[in-house]
């Protein structure tokens, strides 16, 4: 949320998550539906609504067995960061 609102901001690097923490698609794995609060939560405080506002680089460094997170929405989110991007995934000891 910084890096995406605040220029003086030369570099991120997110340790955890990646953002879409609440998503349609998961109802697929027994999620529920957005309720109207929680889109409204995603248009304008959630960090993918960010992301297409962060210009500085950013290395996101995750746990291949973070369940808080997942993994291929990472990509999603930094694909969508203008900025240089770089990821590091490693399995948490």
């Amino acid at each position: 949320m910084v890096a995406g609102t605040d220029r003086r901001v030369k570099t991120a690097v997110p340790i955890y998550g990646s953002g879409y923490n609440y998503d349609r698609r998961k109802a697929q794995w027994g999620f529920g539906d957005l309720s109207d609060d929680l889109a409204r939560f995603k248009q304008t405080l959630a960090p993918e609504a960010y992301a297409p506002y962060v210009t500085c680089p950013v290395l996101h460094l995750d746990a291949t067995n973070d369940f808080h997170a997942w993994m291929d929405y990472s990509y999603e989110i930094l694909g969508a960061a203008r900025g240089p991007v770089r990821q590091a995934f490693h399995p948490a000891l």
